[in-house]
Order: structure tokens, then sequence, then C-alpha cells
């Protein structure tokens, strides 16, 4: 087995109620003809780090973004993608984007990027792949689309790596301890 470097990642996990109604519509894509995809877990990644954030920065971290959304709910908006390197290959993170902006503080070294577009992962699609993968992914999703919200969610690490079994490429990824945003 071979492997390549493992990548951090600043992610927020819906409550089980909302992953799984995100997980239905992720396998209805399936069901309808998506393929050539890798799953993802349904988290939003927020942020790259250059390593884990740790224990208190977390806390605070899921403090602050209580604060910013208040007693709103996170709302799914759409489909969508979003460019996402994973060991300088560019490969597309598809999902469902939310009603999410700009809810880092811009105080910690640790983070590499923060992406602007955030949306809850379903499935990584190779960039390099043919183009009509990624067509499908996106004409099937409007047909799985249903309003979806919630809010209760947590903030973790995560991890990504790429993992190379048989001469077949495969990820692996852990989604490390949960810290849930505060009640407003």
């Amino acid at each position: 087995m071979e492997t390549k470097k493992k990548q951090h990642f600043l992610v927020l996990v819906p409550h089980r109620d909302a992953r799984i109604q995100l997980q239905k519509q992720s396998e209805l894509l399936i069901k309808n003809g998506l393929s050539n995809v890798y799953p993802f877990p349904h988290a939003a990644v927020l942020a790259s780090l250059s390593k884990p954030l740790n224990d208190d920065e977390l806390k605070k971290t899921a403090k602050t973004i209580r604060e910013t959304i208040g007693k709103e709910k996170i709302i799914i908006e759409e489909m969508t993608s979003i460019i996402l390197p994973m060991n300088n290959k560019k490969m597309e993170l598809f999902g469902y984007k939310i009603n999410l902006i700009n809810v880092l503080e811009d105080n910690s070294k640790k983070i590499n990027k923060k992406y602007s577009s955030i949306i809850i992962g379903s499935f990584l699609i190779d960039r390099d792949l043919e183009q009509q993968t990624r067509l499908t992914a996106h004409e099937q999703s409007g047909e799985c689309e249903s309003r979806i919200s919630f809010r209760a969610a947590a903030i973790a690490n995560m991890y990504w790596k790429p993992v190379k079994i048989n001469g077949e490429t495969c990820y692996k990824w852990k989604i490390g301890k949960l810290f849930w945003l505060p009640h407003p």
C-alpha cells in the first residue's frame, strides 16, 4: 500500500438528522447513474490547514461561528462544486452549498486557505476525468434537491489522504473529535 501526504481541513459537520437526508440524496444520484466519483463525508470544508487545530482553538472557533450565525438555521441552497487541491491534484468537491459566509476569524496561523463558497461535500470528482462525469453530476442534482436546514452542527479537524491499493487510487479520511456549536 503506497500513501501520499495527508492533508488537514477544518470542517463543519451537520447534525445526524441532516446527514441522513444528505446521504439519501447522494444515494439517489448514484442510483440515477452517477459514476467515476469518490465518496466524501457529509461535512462542509471551511478551510485547509497547515496542521490540525487544538481543542481550545476548535472550541473558540465553534463559539465564533455560533455568534456569527446566531439563531438562524443553516440552509442548503443548491448543489454546486468547488476546486479542492489534493496533493497537487485538482479535485472537484461536489455537494450542497450552504448559506454561510465569512464565519472564520483570520487570526489562526494554521489556516492556509478559507473557502469562500462553503459546501457540504458528497463526492470528489477527478478534474482529469472526462467532463461528462461532472456534467452528469450537475444535471442529476436538480432531481434530488429538497429543502434541508439545521441549527445543530459541530466543527472538527479532518484529514484526507490518497491511498494506492493494488494500483487503484482510493481516499482515506477521518473526522476528529466534534466540537458542537453552542446553543443559540
